[in-house]
């Protein structure tokens, strides 16, 4: 029985409301067809019923219009499966398009097999589906196709389904205990067109048991772009290009005067190919008859040998002559010829990059990149495959660097910087941070070589050549410190000024139009220099001390200036903003850059007040001085409390600590703005700013209205509770068991903010997947399990015994009321330890036998994703961690731990924590969470592997899904060293 409600408005509006069916592939019978059959009329008119009342109140009311309907004699299994039904008001006003329900899906009887799987109504490439058998008599799957395999289908309404030959395209073979089967369709196999795709299943006797309903679907492909034989780039002889295409069967359509290819275009001889003697734009396009056509692709082919810049510079002119990667045999050859022998010293340096590549790069590519990295670069072969360096690769990046020599580039010069990066890539992908903030690989080569040709190549490259006179003064200009001995050591050459934050010119049409600040290429201030060394080696042609000749070279020839435009002053300062790698693998920072300044900085003058910003790398500025002030003159015990960073942008912070020095030191207003007079009285150290007793500062209000509340720590207004230290440490060890066992997930951004305010017990939705929302991390729009993150752990577990809420973040926490910082020696159970920029917290829980500290907390992958170890242990069934990376909803988390550290602060060690795979089963309907141990690895011929669950209680065998990979978490790399105490009385104190 069928039920529609109606408006009482609409009820007099409709002539008759209708009850409509089709079986799948089939078309809806038609309403005319209905209303002109009498009988009909009465077998799918539903009946006025009454009006909802009370019972109902939601739908009060409304007129109620009933039909009780037969579907297809379900006794016939040959009419078993789906049905779709609908509802149509007819309106007395036929001039009306009839009103229409949304469809309802209802099968028919039992079912001995399923088809699931479509989810789109057009299909590209290969699609899966699912098959699923619940009857053991199924011996035989078939898999068949309908429609434009054939004949175009013929249509019959009465019984709304294509009356067409069908084609078995697939055979499955069932395995007793097994239910759930994967089907690969490619759709590149048939012409675009519509189609149908159902199963039947059959007994032992070849006897159709069940046929499903039809998946409805199109086919929508198109032909693969051509493909290149030669890599578009800069030649001095003429070229002949051929073409070629993954889509069998395809042609090509071309051009070679910028303008679209058409099919009235020439179309492509693979005889002849296409002779290129002059530079030309080529731009191609497959037709194929079975697909659509293929997006139109160019290629510039610059074929000028004059184009080489003059000067006494040799340039390599491509061709033959030019860099190699050799291989092994050439590697071992005597009497090589000094080519070859710069050949060899890059093929060396390449050789070790690539090792690195397949061992480390990769890996952490994919560990930082997280939900960012595009498909194509999602596993670590695909990569591996896309970094690794060869002659192709080496070929490639002649080709695109060919077109700027004229400005002065020399393709050894990316050599030389692709080596001292030492990943295989420029490390162009601002899309992919490192963990110190730059930007990491871009396994993308032509996206790669493209932005370290503009940005630096280019760009820094022009600027050198009207600024390096200033330039190399300033860099002659500096005393030498320890900070600056890496600089002062070098003359101010192009490759100091490609390391440092120094300037880029613009090119447009072959002119500079505009000069910009830059940031640096790499924090370590010895950068240069190495590049030097590198590109001595493998330049052969330009006698001794090659990358000196070059420096030289390139200011000899200017790029022209846009007319009107006028080259920007500038100065160059030397900052504490660099690094230096030491011995011990490790970055020491303190040690300085150049950095470039512009004259066309905001100008900044008294009185100083909130929102005003200048520019931070000119350290003269006002802002600038002031903050440092304000640091220095506060007494030693308020430094970590209210020490600013110096960052030259007067905000919310800087604000509420200038009020505070015109509070102490009896100003007469209290405005938070610095003046003349003030900014003199900081300088001269007459303002000084003190603790006025036992307690700390809490940042209060924001913006202009920002301001510092004194909070006493009087020990004698803690709180007290009737629980111990005891119960507190049991309670964060909970969440080492939650998930069967296994530990709480890591969620960044998991806290009582997102919870929607603190309560008792557990999430309800803990272990589930959800989407973290939070900026900031490898797992941001990634959908992983929800858990705590290492703050909203330690929130967590204190609002559980004691009933506060110490804050959702640490810098919340550590801002807050509730902590006071302790010394070490004084560490009680339950105290919270931060690293020292606040960015990690556990729980102090004791010391194991050996009188090591011991902590609890949240490790996340902040520092880098915990190490993947193999899915089974030890027990010699370990799967391809290569190939689970690939599988859908498959993620490696950090989860609740316990670490051990050293006693040396500065030495922390972890404990290896192991962690176990999480797994999931669709139980009546859920998704349940199961335990590793019981589920098995089935291994089948010509089929990938899939994972078992057996539910020993019921006997019953799931199909099994990964949802998390195991992980040992070693050298976590958070250095946990300032405690703090929560203002609790504990029933023991």
């Amino acid at each position: 029985m069928f039920t529609a409600d109606v408006a009482p408005k609409l009820k007099d509006k409709f002539d008759y409301i209708l009850l409509q069916f089709r079986l799948p592939g089939g078309a809806w019978i038609q309403s005319r067809d209905i209303l002109a059959n009498p009988d009909y009329i009465s077998r799918f008119s539903m009946n006025f019923d009454h009006n909802i009342g009370d019972s109902e109140p939601e739908r009060k009311g409304f007129d109620r219009y009933k039909k009780t309907i037969w579907i297809l004699d379900p006794g016939t299994q040959e009419r078993q499966g789906l049905r779709y039904f609908r509802v149509l008001g007819i309106y007395k006003d036929r001039t009306q398009k009839p009103f229409t329900s949304t469809e309802m899906a209802f099968i028919v009887n039992s079912t001995s097999i399923t088809l699931s799987g479509l989810t789109t109504s057009v299909i590209e490439g290969t699609h899966n589906f699912t098959i699923r058998k619940y009857d053991n008599n199924v011996k035989k799957i078939g898999v068949y196709l309908m429609g434009d395999t054939t004949d175009v289908p013929d249509y019959v309404p009465e019984y709304g389904r294509y009356i067409a030959s069908e084609k078995e395209i697939g055979i499955i073979n069932p395995i007793d205990g097994t239910i759930s089967y994967n089907y690969a369709f490619d759709s590149t196999q048939y012409k675009n067109g519509k189609y149908e795709l159902y199963a039947k299943a059959f007994d032992s006797e070849g006897k159709k048991i069940h046929e499903t309903y039809h998946k409805e679907f199109s086919i929508k492909n198109k032909a693969a772009v051509p493909e290149f034989s030669v890599e578009p780039g800069c030649y001095n002889e003429k070229q002949v290009v051929r073409l070629s295409s993954k889509s069998p069967g395809s042609y090509f359509y071309y051009t070679t005067d910028g303008t679209t290819p058409t099919l009235s275009s020439q179309r492509y001889d693979a005889t002849r190919g296409i002779v290129i003697d002059k530079t030309t734009t080529l731009k191609v396009f497959a037709w194929n008859i079975k697909y659509e056509n293929s997006p139109v692709v160019e290629a510039e082919y610059i074929i000028d040998p004059t184009a080489l810049p003059s000067g006494k510079w040799n340039f390599h002119k491509g061709g033959t002559d030019r860099l190699s990667y050799l291989s092994d045999k050439d590697l071992n050859r005597t009497n090589l010829t000094k080519l070859e022998e710069a050949s060899k010293n890059l093929t060396i340096r390449l050789e070790a990059i690539n090792k690195r590549i397949q061992t480390e790069v990769a890996q952490k590519y994919l560990d930082l990149a997280g939900s960012k990295a595009p498909s194509a670069y999602n596993t670590k072969h695909k990569v591996i495959a896309a970094l690794t360096w060869d002659d192709t690769k080496v070929q490639k990046l002649y080709n695109k660097g060919g077109m700027y020599q004229k400005y002065g580039v020399d393709q050894r010069m990316l050599l030389t910087i692709i080596y001292q990066e030492g990943t295989g890539s420029f490390n162009t992908n601002s899309e992919v941070k490192d963990k110190y903030g730059g930007n990491y690989v871009q396994p993308d080569f032509e996206k790669d070589i493209a932005a370290a040709l503009e940005n630096h190549g280019v760009k820094k490259l022009n600027a050198y050549k009207y600024y390096w006179k200033q330039f190399e003064d300033s860099i002659k200009s500096l005393a030498k410190t320890k900070g600056n001995a890496n600089i002062t050591k070098g003359k101010g050459d192009l490759y100091q000024f490609l390391n440092y934050c120094t300037l880029g010119a613009t090119i447009e049409n072959g002119v500079i139009t505009k000069v910009s600040t830059m940031g640096m290429y790499a924090e370590d201030n010895d950068w240069w220099s190495k590049v030097k060394t590198i590109f001595d080696e493998i330049v052969e042609n330009n006698g001794n001390n090659p990358s000196e000749k070059y420096s030289e070279f390139v200011k000899t020839i200017k790029t022209p200036i846009k007319a009107g435009y006028e080259l920007p002053k500038v100065k160059f300062i030397e900052t504490s903003n660099g690094k230096v790698w030491s011995d011990n693998n490790t970055w020491l920072s303190g040690y300085s850059l150049i950095t470039a300044v512009l004259d066309d900085s905001p100008s900044i003058s008294f009185p100083l007040k909130y929102q005003m910003k200048a520019n931070n790398a000119d350290t003269s500025n006002l802002i600038y001085q002031v903050q440092t002030l304000l640091n220095n003159n506060l007494s030693p015990d308020l430094k970590s409390m209210l020490s600013l960073e110096v960052d030259s942008h007067y905000g919310r912070r800087t604000t509420a600590v200038v009020k505070l020095y015109q509070q102490q030191n009896n100003a007469k207003e209290i405005t938070g703005e610095v003046n003349e007079e003030m900014f003199n009285l900081l300088k001269s150290g007459s303002w000084k700013l003190t603790k006025p007793g036992e307690g700390k500062y809490v940042l209060k209000d924001t913006g202009n209205y920002s301001y510092y509340e004194w909070v006493s720590t009087d020990s004698s207004q803690w709180m007290s509770i009737n629980k111990s230290r005891n119960d507190l440490v049991n309670k964060a060890k909970e969440l080492l068991t939650v998930h069967n066992g296994d530990p709480l997930h890591y969620f960044w951004g998991g806290n009582f903010g997102r919870d929607g305010g603190a309560y008792s017990g557990y999430h309800k939705n803990w272990g589930k997947t959800e989407k973290v929302t939070v900026g900031g991390n490898w797992s941001t729009g990634k959908n992983v399990p929800y858990g705590r993150d290492c703050s909203g752990y330690v929130q967590w577990v204190y609002y559980q015994i004691t009933g506060i809420d110490i804050g959702n973040t640490t810098y919340a926490q550590k801002d807050g009321i509730w902590l006071e910082e302790i010394d070490r020696s004084q560490a009680k159970p339950g105290d919270l330890v931060y690293n020292e920029n606040f960015t990690h917290v556990g729980m102090y829980i004791g010391k194991d036998t050996d009188g090591l500290p011991m902590f609890i907390h949240a490790a996340g992958s902040a520092y880098g994703t915990p190490e993947v170890k193999s899915l089974w242990g030890d027990d010699g069934n370990s799967e391809s961690l290569d190939k689970l990376r690939e599988m859908d909803n498959c993620y490696v988390t950090g989860r609740v731990i316990i670490s051990k550290f050293n006693q040396s602060l500065n030495d922390p060690q972890y404990s290896r924590i192991k962690s176990s795979a999480q797994f999931v089963i669709s139980k009546d309907g859920k998704d349940v969470v199961v335990p590793y141990r019981d589920v098995k690895v089935i291994k089948e011929s010509n089929r990938p592997d899939r994972f078992e669950y057996h539910d020993a209680k019921t006997n019953t065998k799931y199909q099994a899904s990964i949802k998390s990979l195991p992980m040992d978490v070693n050298n976590y790399g958070q250095n946990l060293k300032r405690y703090f105490r929560v203002k609790v009385r504990f029933s023991e104190e």
